[in-house]
């Protein structure tokens, strides 16, 4: 089964902005689960966290996670992350694929490795 790391905009200005870049990550890693992958997605395990580390280390922890994956999944919105810039560079330094917000080269890549 592969792993698939789930990566976009967390921090926002306000609590809800945080909240929907959740919840936009929640809906796609229920998508990626129903293709038969295994997923990480950060802003579903660590919403509640803001603030109590700096992003430094967040990020490393994050790809020391990314390291163990098999692919990245980036969501829309991206590019305005500094964390999801930083987690596309090293996954394409790795190695890893890429799917930029695109569900259905993923399912075709999923189907492909099976």
């Amino acid at each position: 089964m592969k792993l698939i790391y789930i990566a976009g905009p967390i921090t926002a200005s306000t609590s809800w902005g945080i909240e929907q870049n959740v919840r936009l990550a929640e809906e796609f890693a229920l998508r990626i689960l129903k293709l038969g992958a295994a997923i990480y997605c950060p802003h579903t395990q660590f919403r509640n966290y803001h603030g109590e580390l700096p992003w430094e280390e967040w990020i490393k922890r994050d790809l020391e996670v990314l390291k163990r994956c098999d692919a990245l999944f980036l969501l829309y919105g991206w590019e305005s992350s500094k964390g999801a810039n930083a987690e596309n560079d090293f996954a394409i330094k790795s190695h890893l694929p890429v799917f930029n917000n695109d569900i259905h080269k993923l399912q075709a890549w999923l189907e492909e490795e099976t």
